[in-house]
């Protein structure tokens, strides 16, 4: 019994430091397709090019995992064809300090998109948007924003009748260099602790107890 109750403090202990100390969720990129009519009117809140992109269907993948987002075609990625589609991208990252962040995105999006960032609509357009694989075509756009230290995410999401070109994203800190977005490129600018996942109160309040306990078990 007494080494029974011993096993359940420890890993009681364990828990709750391991919580304490949680970094915040990484670098990531999810990627989604539906297939889609929908027009931008250029009206949209954030909440409603959500719900737009969410109710678009059939689904032709979900969240899929990408580590960097460079030349991206979704045809080759998860099939769903070249025509009536809906885009999103998510970009989930953790920072150690504030940074001043550009993204700037080549795109395919003949029915138009926005870009969502930490829930605020920041770009949103109505146009016939086709990059061209040229990152000095008038129609990549640019989102520049003040990222405080922790965990943030940004949307892009877009609607296209035809015909589905490949999609780049790159980013650049201050006035630092255009680079591809990427796992490896972000690296050097997020934290490698990060913000503490907050401990649930009661489990915060038995920790002393338990590691005390720990000493006469």
């Amino acid at each position: 019994m007494f080494q029974s109750f011993a096993n359940i403090t420890r890993i009681l202990a364990a828990s709750a430091l391991a919580l304490a100390v949680a970094p915040a969720q990484a670098f990531e990129i999810d990627y989604s397709v539906h297939s889609s009519s929908y027009q931008v009117n250029g009206s949209e809140t954030a909440a409603q090019l959500v719900s737009a992109f969410n109710a678009s269907s059939p689904v032709v993948c979900d969240g899929m995992s990408l580590t960097g987002f460079t030349n991206i075609s979704s045809n080759s990625l998860c099939g769903g064809g070249n025509s009536d589609l809906a885009f999103r991208i998510d970009l989930g990252f953790n920072l150690g300090e504030s940074q001043d962040i550009s993204f700037r995105a080549g795109m395919d999006w003949g029915r138009g998109g926005g870009v969502i960032a930490d829930d605020n609509l920041v770009y949103l357009t109505t146009d016939d948007i086709w990059w061209s694989y040229n990152w000095s075509n008038s129609d990549v756009f640019t989102i520049t924003d003040t990222f405080a230290a922790g965990s943030h995410e940004v949307s892009w999401i877009g609607f296209e009748g035809c015909c589905n070109g490949m999609s780049s994203l790159q980013f650049k800190v201050g006035s630092g260099e255009w680079m591809d977005l990427n796992a490896t490129n972000f690296a050097e600018f997020e934290s490698t602790i990060g913000p503490s996942v907050p401990v649930p109160p009661a489990l915060l309040l038995m920790l002393p107890a338990l590691v005390a306990l720990r000493r006469f078990v």
